[in-house]
């Protein structure tokens, strides 16, 4: 019982810490680079430099978005980093797939799908692919 006492009171500490961490953010991290497409949602990873956007208008006034970014952290890092960052952004991560170092997050909300790929690139940098389109129905 103690060590359950233990764990939750670490798990709290740590959520804690998190958010507060979070609540000093009053603007999203804007990577150098390219600049990206007007409206797009998804908060791009600290310390990336944006190297391809694209926003393509679909029927209906929606559009699919495309941001492409390369970071020096490792993959695992920014995975962890995507999978807060959705669910803070009420987006449910609906598949987590790895194969072969490759990470690949699928997230939706009621309104847009997003698809986030994190891939090595040699030993020292890190490519994130972020896609969002509406929602299939």
């Amino acid at each position: 019982m103690r060590r359950f006492r233990s764990a939750s009171s670490l798990v709290a500490t740590v959520v804690c810490a998190a958010v507060f961490l979070c609540s000093g953010c009053s603007q999203p991290y804007k990577p150098p680079g390219k600049e990206l497409p007007e409206g797009f949602l998804i908060a791009c990873y600290p310390k990336t430099t944006c190297t391809q956007s694209d926003s393509t208008p679909l029927p209906g006034k929606q559009k699919q978005q495309i941001v492409v970014l390369m970071s020096e952290d490792d993959v695992s890092q920014i995975v962890a980093w995507y999978k807060t960052e959705l669910t803070l952004k009420a987006y449910q991560v609906v598949s987590d797939n790895e194969m072969k170092g490759t990470v690949t997050l699928e997230a939706q909300n009621d309104k847009m799908h997003v698809q986030v790929t994190i891939s090595p690139l040699g030993d020292k940098h890190t490519i994130i692919s972020i896609s969002t389109y509406p929602k299939p129905i």
